[in-house]
């Protein structure tokens, strides 16, 4: 496991983000509560990942069209470039 995070740094990415982009990469649109329960963390914790992912521009939140206070996250597209990739 170790080595997994070691490599995961190396692309700005913690375990819990790499497992966020991997449950998008399969159900995509997901709310931050249902992202939570897929990944086993609290929706606190989630939400605090998934702003340190979009402030780092490797996801991109929008709201539900069914619900007005939940924002959705789409599945980034394939071509999507990582950030240390734009230097």
């Amino acid at each position: 496991m170790a080595h997994h995070e070691t490599l995961l740094r190396t692309y700005g990415l913690t375990m819990t983000q790499y497992t966020v982009l991997l449950t998008l990469s399969r159900d995509d649109g997901m709310s931050g509560a249902q992202l939570a329960r897929a990944c086993g963390v609290t929706q606190q914790g989630m939400a605090t990942v998934l702003s340190d992912m979009q402030a780092k521009g490797f996801i991109d939140r929008q709201p539900s069209p069914v619900h007005a206070k939940v924002e959705q996250t789409p599945d980034p597209p394939s071509d999507h470039e990582s950030p240390g990739d734009r230097e």
